[in-house]
């Protein structure tokens, strides 16, 4: 394909070229078209690389669950952002740094976590906030936070309206839930991750729909009404309006 557009750049219309002065200007002109379209394909390789992995995770939990205990809302932090809405479009957040890396405060893991999410909710800095959390995840990859935090970096993209990637952390978020359960770990401090699965579920299905992928959308829900179906009231209706409109 990108060989057929070059060959077809070789051939460009006649007042096109006539406004090369010469061969070396026809060059530049014919390098920078297929440079531009060589990162547009490297870029397309990115966003399917990202699907893939975001279906796989599906596909792999879309078999009969044991049958769940009724999920309590333990997590305060469980609402939506009053600046996004059903489909994942944010309104007024702040500006934010163009800045990738975030010193996570000294002190505890707990407090580490609870800066991050400050910065989604109290501060609205949600690139800051990814940073953070990522930091978190490779400072402390066992806590049991982790799965919070990989709920939250997706919230980050969610309200950026960066739906691949809110997709493939909602979906992780959710596996890493799905590992506890079948590794056995519902000790009452793993209590406070399995709260955010749900969630994770919803968040995907709005992510998927905010890239158009509403039979996935659906397909999400379903699996969060059969693996979940004692939600409480303020999931309930998230979860109708991740459904309106597929």
């Amino acid at each position: 394909m990108l060989r057929a557009t070059v060959f077809g750049l070789l051939s460009l219309p006649g007042v096109v070229c006539a406004q090369m002065d010469d061969d070396a200007d026809r060059m530049a002109y014919l390098e920078e078209q297929v440079k531009q379209l060589t990162g547009d394909l490297e870029e397309a390789r990115h966003d399917l690389k990202l699907m893939k992995e975001t279906v796989k995770v599906l596909q792999e939990n879309a078999v009969a669950a044991p049958a769940p205990a009724p999920v309590v809302n333990r997590d305060k932090e469980t609402r939506v952002p009053s600046d996004v809405d059903e489909t994942g479009k944010k309104h007024d957040a702040a500006h934010e740094d163009d800045t990738s890396v975030h010193e996570l405060p000294t002190g505890s893991a707990q407090e580490a976590y609870d800066h991050a999410v400050s910065l989604i909710h109290k501060q609205r800095e949600y690139q800051k906030a990814e940073a953070a959390l990522t930091q978190f995840i490779k400072k402390y990859p066992k806590h049991r936070l982790v799965v919070n935090a990989q709920y939250w970096i997706g919230e980050t993209h969610l309200l950026r309206r960066e739906y691949k990637k809110a997709a493939l952390y909602f979906a992780r978020a959710y596996k890493t839930y799905k590992s506890d359960v079948e590794s056995g770990k519902t000790s009452e401090g793993k209590q406070h991750s399995f709260a955010k699965a749900p969630e994770a579920l919803i968040k995907l299905a709005m992510s998927l729909k905010g890239l158009g992928k509403r039979d996935e959308a659906s397909a999400t829900l379903r699996q969060l009404h059969k693996e979940f179906p004692h939600l409480p009231t303020n999931l309930k209706h998230l979860a109708e309006r991740a459904q309106n409109g597929l």
